[in-house]
């Protein structure tokens, strides 16, 4: 894995940049770089969520996505991390902090707020409204 990234370093480093590189501000110094990174796959029962908030933790795959992901961005330079406080979106938060002795930071502003309940018939189906979010 280590050998792929370098050659990867040694590809980009030996080719002019392209338009994507100019675009995405590839390489440029002081350039601040934002991972947007969704939670691992939650634990989910369809008959047990009527009438109720649906805020399910991570299912066993999704904790060994969170660590794995972790474990991914353990060598990459973080200044924060953020999550929303939905279960799942902390404990994937959590597995990519704890690799940089980082402290997760919470966001109180997040569309949950504004979910209404929802049966578990609706639960694949309702999205919320743009304004909402």
């Amino acid at each position: 894995m280590a050998e792929d990234q370098e050659e990867q370093a040694n590809e980009s480093a030996a080719r002019p940049p392209g338009v994507f590189d100019q675009a995405f501000l590839t390489g440029v110094p002081d350039v601040t770089e934002v991972l947007l990174i969704r939670h691992g796959e939650q634990d989910f029962n369809l008959q047990g969520v009527v009438g109720d908030w649906i805020d399910p933790p991570l299912s066993e795959q999704g904790r060994l996505q969170a660590r794995l992901l972790g474990e991914a961005l353990s060598t990459k330079h973080l200044d924060a991390v953020f999550a929303s406080s939905l279960k799942r979106a902390v404990e994937t938060a959590r597995e990519v902090a704890r690799h940089h002795d980082l402290e997760v930071q919470f966001m109180d502003r997040t569309c949950r707020r504004t979910r209404p309940r929802v049966s578990s018939w609706e639960t694949n189906f309702w999205r919320p409204p743009a304004s909402e979010c």
